[in-house]
């Protein structure tokens, strides 16, 4: 069992992928490491001024992130496309590469946990 990431974005959802290392997807050990690649992203562009915080929410806003766990690679292939393409997914704020999905990874999306840049009062 992992955990990986679906994006949402205008054009669909797919899966996070790494293309530095071979396009691959990006997978996780555990649902808290997969929520702090986004959330300790956040809070480091936050902590170093407005325009870095400003461009890690548009960021998040253009790429919204959902984890979900799987299984395995059966489980992942339920989800990729039947032909997957990899995408290279970018605007003002920075790029992200994913691979295309079935329908159900909308649903998977929904119901997936997602991070939480701004912490509540009673969490700090």
């Amino acid at each position: 069992m992992f955990f990986i990431v679906l994006i949402k974005t205008n054009k669909g959802v797919f899966i996070l992928a790494q293309s530095e290392k071979g396009n691959a997807v990006q997978a996780f050990k555990r649902r808290e490491e997969a929520l702090g690649y986004f959330e300790d992203a956040y809070n480091d562009k936050h902590s170093s001024g407005y325009e870095g915080s400003m461009s890690a929410c548009i960021n998040w806003m253009f790429y919204q992130p959902s984890v979900v766990e799987v299984v395995g690679l059966e489980d992942i292939k339920t989800i990729a496309a039947e032909e997957p393409r990899l995408f290279h997914l970018q605007n003002s704020s920075g790029s992200m590469t994913g691979i295309d999905t079935r329908e159900v990874a909308k649903e998977l999306w929904e119901n997936g946990v997602k991070p939480k840049l701004i912490r509540d009062k009673e969490s700090v």
